[in-house]
């Protein structure tokens, strides 16, 4: 029941929206309009929130060069972004993260405040050097793989370590006469987001830096059989836009009668490593 006898009756689904949404102050605000019941639920959200930022604030108070980080974000806004991250975590398997881990993940961060997916990426991996049970698995070398990481590749990265292995297909411009052909593209994937095939002209570097810091490995000696319904596992190469784009360009510039466009099996596996990474920097506690 809601109304005037309930003047609470829409404040408990608003002030949800403000504790567990990414802009809950903003959330809290808007939904407030001056009301009697949303003020009282304000000053309950900013106490609850005062609360587990004090939390936090004990566990790195240890770290004092912490204060000395010049970002107004640093003044409250993480707090609340750590709070939020480690809210699930009991307060008894909370600890005081390593300085090795916390310092240049912090540096880190001051540098990627204006990058939403990189600030995530730190962010999960403070709050998992904070939790006991995750902070063996957070490898030192994680801070520094964050930052060679571009924000761009970070989303296809995910997609990517998120799975043991993807098939793959680097492109060539063959001859039809003979065994010649030459290398057109290193590594293409079938990517799609709702159904459309997403095609990156920076992806085979992005594979290239993810190989250099340990976190896949890409061949082409080897590729994935087809599966028991007979499907081919590398039917969808013929209709990337990367063919496409190669078969184009054979035939307008008149060589369609002598080259076509060629691709090489092959498989992008995560490694160990990248299989850490995932669990500790992209996925939430």
């Amino acid at each position: 029941m809601s109304g005037p006898l309930d003047p609470f009756g829409n404040a408990a689904t608003e002030v949800a929206k403000a504790v567990t949404g990414a802009e809950n102050r903003k959330v809290l605000q808007e939904a407030a309009g001056g009301t009697p019941a949303m003020d009282l639920a304000g000053q309950l959200y900013a106490r609850n929130l005062g609360i587990r930022q004090q939390a936090i604030f004990a566990l790195y108070q240890p770290l004092r060069w912490f204060r000395l980080v010049p970002d107004k974000y640093f003044e409250e806004q993480f707090w609340d972004d750590l709070a939020t991250k480690l809210q699930d975590v009991p307060e008894d398997e909370r600890q005081t993260p390593r300085l090795s881990i916390a310092g240049p993940a912090v540096e880190g961060l001051a540098y990627s405040i204006d990058e939403p997916d990189l600030r995530e990426m730190y962010l999960n991996l403070l709050a998992g050097a904070s939790n006991t049970e995750k902070a063996p698995k957070v490898h030192p070398s994680f801070v520094e793989i964050i930052r060679q990481l571009s924000a761009q590749e970070v989303p296809i990265l995910e997609v990517a370590l998120s799975q043991p292995h993807m098939t793959a297909i680097r492109l060539r411009d063959k001859s039809l006469s003979d065994s010649t052909s030459h290398l057109e593209q290193t590594c293409v994937l079938n990517l799609a987001r709702d159904g459309e095939p997403m095609a990156f002209d920076e992806l085979p570097i992005w594979v290239d830096n993810w190989q250099r810091l340990g976190l896949v490995n890409l061949t082409f000696t080897e590729w994935l059989s087809s599966p028991d319904d007979g499907t081919d596992a590398y039917g969808w190469a013929k209709e990337r836009p990367e063919y496409q784009s190669l078969v184009t360009e054979l035939e307008e510039s008149g060589l369609s009668e002598t080259r076509e466009a060629a691709y090489d099996r092959g498989i992008l596996r995560t490694t160990p490593l990248g299989q850490r990474f995932h669990e500790v920097v992209s996925q939430p506690n």
